[in-house]
């Protein structure tokens, strides 16, 4: 399994260690994946990889407790009142004239560093890994079967919900298995990175969650799907 949860690896260990995001750009060019990929206009990515450049850290607010200091200022409020900076001061409210700032929100890491999560899946780039020349691995018994069709949504119950881990013994991993064929390392390693791209951006939206162990159900999960995929086209 190590070779299979890698794409998880890095983002796991942040978890575990109960580390945020900085918002900060991640060591990319920013300005070139705007230009070619748009990426600002994705929300999720923009905000993984691009917070700073996308604009995601700084927005507008206006400051608190901004009142007029005088009971009458609604009625003293004439553009030649409001021009003049006592005015202004004594009447901010009235005026149009509370100041606004920028106010820049850093989400600091509770680690001594910055939390880079893995960029080759939302960036197609394949990252290095070294697949042997087979494979060997265990697939699940293919009578075993999920009974309920909703599985999918309840793989967060699969270590505390006895029902869902009888219904659900597939999602689940609960299934027994048996070795497979040996699998061509090349043609393997091609589903992977193509796997990973889809696996990479859910486990970002569960990010949030915190939810350990919840998250390595949701990585086998998907890493079954890959395993069905490729064993039905290589075979």
């Amino acid at each position: 399994m190590g070779y299979l949860l890698i794409v998880f690896s890095v983002a796991l260990y942040a978890l575990d260690s109960q580390a945020t995001i900085v918002c900060e750009d991640v060591e990319m060019d920013c300005a070139r994946l705007d230009i070619e990929r748009n990426i600002c206009t994705d929300p999720l990515e923009s905000s993984v990889y691009c917070a700073k450049y996308c604009g995601h850290c700084t927005k507008t607010i206006v400051v608190p407790l901004c009142e007029d200091n005088d009971g009458g200022c609604r009625e003293m409020a004439t553009p030649d009142f409001c021009s003049r900076e006592q005015g202004r001061n004594m009447c901010p409210k009235s005026c149009n004239a509370c100041k606004v700032i920028p106010s820049v929100q850093t989400v600091t890491s509770t680690t001594s560093s910055p939390v880079n999560l893995p960029m080759s899946a939302a960036l197609n780039v394949n990252p290095i890994v070294a697949f042997p020349a087979s494979l060997n691995f265990d697939i699940p018994d293919p009578s075993c079967l999920d009974i309920d069709h909703n599985c999918f949504f309840h793989l967060h119950e699969c270590y505390s919900n006895n029902v869902v881990r009888m219904l659900c013994q597939r999602s689940c991993d609960l299934c027994p298995s048996a070795p497979a064929p040996a699998a061509n390392g090349k043609l393997f390693q091609s589903y992977f990175f193509k796997i990973s791209n889809i696996s990479f951006k859910i486990f970002v939206k569960e990010f949030s969650k915190r939810d350990i162990s919840a998250l390595k159900v949701l990585a086998k999960s998907i890493f079954r799907v890959l395993k069905k995929t490729y064993l039905r086209d290589y075979q």
